[in-house]
């Protein structure tokens, strides 16, 4: 289960469900309605580039440009 640390975390909803890019004691991470996925990133904004550049394991073979995920964290909600 995906668990930010100190409850910093970014989240968007799509049509496949809820992903988040979360802080962890690993990292920055990404989950898909709380099911972490791929290799934690240095920074959340490295997790996004890398997220919508297609340099990471999306479940299911989700194809995250179809999606319509923001490519700005300013237009992810929040929570810290």
């Amino acid at each position: 289960m995906f668990r930010p640390r100190n409850g910093t975390h970014y989240w968007h909803r799509t049509e496949a469900g809820v992903l988040a890019i979360g802080l962890t004691p690993k990292g920055w991470r990404y989950a898909l309605d709380g099911e972490p996925f791929d290799v934690p990133r240095l920074t959340a904004l490295q997790a996004l580039d890398d997220l919508l550049g297609g340099h990471c394991e999306w479940p299911g073979g989700v194809d995250p440009s179809t999606l319509g995920v923001p490519d700005d964290l300013n237009s992810w909600t929040s929570e810290r």
